[in-house]
């Protein structure tokens, strides 16, 4: 059996550890040479064709839009791979300068010279604009108006309880800026819409004012201050009320009973002594009526007042 005797075998398993010799270094000199790369590549300067939205537009003092003039812009721009990777800059948006025009129309030709990038530390740089190509302004003269303010509260309290009284807000009058033609339209301003439900206590509440209708319209203040009452409840009853039927064949005579009913309310002591039987209506609807002459009676009372029972839930209708 012949041999070479000038060659060596290499122990099994050499290989592997030739590769996991000084492991942590190798990975170390990986991770650096990726940071190098990372680095070369978002210091590279980049361009760019996003779209961006206009959130800020620059008028002459005392001058306000009737409407926005565009919501958003394509534009070009450039700057390092780092800078252009971050958000921010993109939600700040553009900023148009119309500072030359007085009230009346015109038309922007959109440029560079007047669109700007309000973040980016002007380290991104607007190159050019892609469209729109022009924008139509519409510039008023700014207004103040004084304004009423009505309130849009419905406030409901737990059985036992009821409204006594909702005070006036405070402010009664809120200032409103905007648009002169806007402005001039306006007569009167409203709180949001809030339902307060399950009211056992007074309460003071703090209401923000619905902005009317129209572009560029600021408040001042922008909320109103109000109080409920609450009160324990005092039940009345009302008695002979008269039932209305409606929607009864024109060609024929209808009779139906009960005629009158007796209702019985809740509500606050001061206001429930001094309520009239007259503004508690009854009435049926005969196009209601059931498989067994019955319409269903319905009661109309003011909002302040609760109904608690009545004699008679329904009509029939005699003949039927």
């Amino acid at each position: 059996m012949c041999g070479l005797s000038g060659l060596a075998r290499k122990p099994e398993g050499s290989e592997l550890k030739l590769l996991l010799d000084n492991l942590s270094l190798k990975i170390v000199a990986l991770l650096l040479g990726l940071l190098l790369w990372f680095h070369v590549a978002t210091e590279k300067i980049y361009t760019y064709e996003v779209r961006l939205p206009v959130t800020q537009v620059n008028l002459d003092q005392g001058l306000a839009l009737v409407r926005y003039p565009v919501d958003s812009v394509t534009v070009v721009v450039s700057g390092s791979g780092k800078r252009l990777g971050r958000l921010q800059w993109r939600e700040d948006g553009l900023r148009l300068n119309a500072t030359q025009f007085t009230e009346g129309k015109h038309q922007l030709p959109l440029s560079p010279s007047n669109l700007t990038l309000i973040g980016g530390n002007n380290l991104i740089a607007l190159k050019e604009v892609v469209a729109p190509g022009t924008v139509d302004l519409h510039i008023d003269r700014k207004a103040e108006v004084t304004l009423t303010v009505e309130t849009d509260i419905v406030a409901e309290t737990d059985d036992g309880f009821a409204v006594g009284a909702v005070s006036a807000p405070e402010p009664a009058r809120v200032k409103v800026s905007g648009p002169r033609s806007v402005v001039a339209r306006l007569k009167s301003l409203y709180t949001e819409h809030r339902r307060i439900t399950g009211l056992r206590n007074n309460v003071d509440i703090t209401v923000p004012l619905a902005l009317p209708f129209g572009y560029g319209l600021s408040l001042e203040p922008d909320s109103v201050s109000l109080s409920i009452q609450v009160v324990p409840v005092r039940t009345r009853m009302f008695e002979g009320i008269p039932v209305m039927l409606f929607n009864t064949p024109a060609d024929s005579l209808v009779s139906f009973r009960p005629r009158r009913i007796s209702v019985v309310l809740t509500g606050a002591p001061d206001l429930i002594d001094t309520l009239s039987s007259a503004a508690i209506v009854a009435s049926a609807d005969y196009l209601s009526i059931d498989s067994v002459g019955q319409a269903a009676i319905s009661i109309d009372c003011p909002a302040a007042f609760k109904v608690k029972s009545i004699s008679h839930d329904s009509v029939s209708i005699i003949g039927f």
